[in-house]
């Protein structure tokens, strides 16, 4: 019977808990977090052109995304986190005890590991697979699984929109003219640019300017 329900609840290609596991363990999540008043996010992944991997590689090497992601996600998130396969591309995450601030700063974490895996393709060079997010806090954003996706959905695509490759939340508005959330200062490029790219991928707008002469 054990192992029966461990078949009935887990993704087969990922080994990630499928969207039923996760939607039973989740409102198990919203309701101890009422309880207990604690916060607790949600947040939404879904690889970047991933219809292109599959197209140009074949769906061996997709599938073989896929397996590595859940394996790297599993291990980069805490045992009381829940992580699963939504279905398709897409993967869940259910974020006890974390604001939505928080969930961004973790998943972006995530993500930046992520980046740095490549995979073997045959006659191709090394193919590199990155993803974007959304994180929706539960009270604010939404009261059930349901509004929180689509919350955390609206914002995954803003993020798709933008280039991928970042994680947004839930309240994420579009840069303005003469609008940044940090100043990068300094005359090393290479530094600016991967500090940027660190701040830009938790969804911060960055403003890089050269160090002035010493006084």
């Amino acid at each position: 019977m054990r192992l029966y329900r461990e078949l009935a609840e887990t993704d087969p290609l990922t080994g990630l808990a499928n969207r039923r596991k996760f939607t039973a363990d989740f409102d198990r999540l919203r309701r101890m977090a009422t309880r207990y008043h604690q916060p607790l996010s949600f947040a939404l992944l879904d690889l970047d052109k991933f219809k292109r991997v599959n197209d140009t590689y074949g769906h061996a090497v997709g599938d073989v995304v896929l397996q590595r992601l859940g394996g790297l996600l599993s291990r980069h998130f805490r045992g009381e986190d829940l992580v699963a396969r939504w279905g398709g591309e897409e993967v869940a995450l259910g974020l006890y005890g974390m604001s939505r601030v928080d969930g961004v700063a973790q998943v972006a974490s995530a993500l930046e590991t992520w980046r740095e895996e490549t995979f073997s393709t045959p006659g191709q060079p090394p193919l590199r697979v990155t993803f974007s997010g959304g994180v929706a806090r539960y009270g604010e954003d939404g009261d059930d699984l349901r509004s929180l996706y689509r919350a955390a959905d609206e914002v995954l695509y803003r993020a798709k929109a933008l280039g991928g490759n970042r994680i947004l939340p839930v309240g994420w508005q579009q840069n303005t003219v003469g609008t940044v959330d940090v100043v990068v200062v300094g005359n090393d490029e290479k530094l600016s640019e991967l500090l940027s790219e660190a701040l830009a991928t938790r969804g911060l707008r960055c403003l890089k300017v050269s160090d002035g002469p010493a006084p």
